[in-house]
């Protein structure tokens, strides 16, 4: 019996969709059932919440980084064990690569699940307007819409009005509605909202709140009924090589460093690799018996006096580094391998492995999947691979023309067509914007634990 699923797809942008599904999965989870989340797109920080209400890794999901055999693969494995699947998806409906074609949006995910779609629809304001929008998007592509939820209803007296218009115009089940409610605020920064791990305790409760103020209002029961309906699921395949090699991999991990895909960590252990988790916010040394040091990406800009000060750490990533180990890092640890972070006025000497310094701005400097090739052999890559990942950053190089490249951009922002930097000197340090899933980059985790040479 295939699992039951729901994809839960928003109306727009910033429609209350990431804490409704994170409140419908902690609503659940209440109620005895094992949730297995999942988000549409590359996006770490969204994925923290449904983490932290299900109390399993959120799996991403993405048609654009991913083959479809592969989307299907990535979902089973991760559900193992789960009684039924949620989705969250991303943007709108059928936001995705083009304007017109489907392949990257939360609309292509469900029709390669075969997951039918409850549409998440921000009413502040509106009345039969909402029905006019759930037709739209209901004919549009034909997709399987079962059900609507309503964000931000005023009133009883709204919600009843609103749901006339539905069930005169449309044949969707309207499931329930969020009120408007102060304590279901959620704060927001320059990536999007607040990651889990730097507020874990408030989050949790914030959380708790949601889900208590779901179960009153959504039809849990209904909710379930449309999951339980979805359709036999498609053969998927593994997307990542498996050639282990034995080595010790130190991951820095902490309020900082917490950009790490789930499937990238299992796929190094399950090419050979040992994790030896550190935090550099804490002073934590790199393990003394690692191999080679995996940093990944976070807000290491908000925590800069901390790693400033964690001069234990800074020397023993030094250290690693001039011995030869393969170091890889992405986008906030790469920023920190640079000798000085530069924000507003202040100054921060950071590692110092890249003789460059990086800095804030106040503007997006990449945003945009990527398609990238390898010119040499690096830790993760070998020479003309080709490998797709995603870039979201604010922060800039200052005059990198003394770095080396490893890669070049074929779809994305890079630098002048360049990517994937190294110190001349240490061919075996990897910096770069670049993120990669292990989906998106089958080799990656072969490549790592291969380049330890153990």
């Amino acid at each position: 019996m295939p699992i039951p699923r729901i994809v839960l797809a928003g109306s727009s942008s910033a429609c209350g969709k990431t804490m409704i599904t994170a409140g419908i999965i902690q609503a659940l989870r209440a109620d005895g059932y094992e949730v297995q989340p999942f988000k549409v797109g590359p996006d770490y920080i969204d994925p923290s919440y449904h983490w932290l209400a299900s109390g399993r890794p959120c799996g991403n999901l993405d048609t654009f980084l991913f083959r479809e055999k592969h989307v299907r693969w990535l979902f089973e494995h991760r559900c193992e064990g789960a009684d039924l699947a949620v989705v969250e998806g991303v943007r709108g409906l059928y936001e995705g690569i083009g304007a017109v074609g489907v392949r990257g949006s939360t609309y292509h995910v469900s029709e390669v699940l075969n997951a039918p779609v409850v549409l998440i629809v921000d009413a502040r304001s509106l009345t039969k307007s909402v029905a006019a929008l759930v037709k739209g998007y209901a004919e549009l592509e034909g997709a399987n819409i079962a059900g609507v939820i309503l964000n931000r209803i005023r009133s009883e007296v709204h919600y009843h009005k609103v749901r006339r218009a539905l069930v005169k115009y449309t044949d969707v089940k309207v499931l329930g509605y969020v009120p408007r409610d102060r304590r279901l605020k959620v704060e927001y920064r320059h990536l999007g909202l607040v990651p889990t791990p730097e507020r874990l305790e408030e989050m949790r409760e914030r959380l708790r709140t949601v889900a208590e103020v779901i179960s009153e209002h959504v039809d849990l029961d209904a909710l379930i009924d449309v999951a339980e309906a979805a359709g036999p699921l498609g053969p998927g395949e593994r997307p990542w090589e498996v050639n282990p090699t034995k080595c010790r991999i130190a991951v820095a991990k902490d309020e900082a460093f917490n950009f790490y895909y789930p499937e990238n960590l299992e796929a190094l252990e399950e090419n050979g690799a040992k994790l030896l988790e550190f935090s550099p916010v804490r002073d934590e040394d790199v393990p003394p018996d690692a191999d080679a040091l995996y940093i990944g990406g976070g807000y290491p800009e908000l925590f800069a006096r901390q790693l400033e000060d964690a001069e234990s750490t800074r020397n023993s990533i030094r250290e690693l580094a001039e011995s030869g180990a393969p170091i890889y890092a992405e986008c906030g640890g790469f920023m920190y391998l640079c000798r000085e972070l530069r924000w507003n006025e202040d100054r921060y000497r950071w590692v110092g492995v890249f003789d460059v310094a990086v800095e804030m701005t106040d503007r997006v400097q990449g945003l945009s999947y990527t398609v990238a090739r390898a010119v040499d052999d690096t830790p993760v890559t070998r020479k003309g691979e080709t490998f797709k990942g995603h870039e979201f950053h604010y922060s800039r190089l200052v005059r990198p023309e003394g770095l080396e490249s490893a890669y070049r951009i074929i779809r994305g922002q890079g630098w002048r067509g360049r990517e994937g930097f190294r110190p001349k000197d240490l061919p075996n340090v990897l910096g770069t914007y670049v993120h990669v899933h292990a989906a998106s980059h089958p080799t990656f985790a072969t490549n790592f634990t291969g380049s330890t040479g153990s």
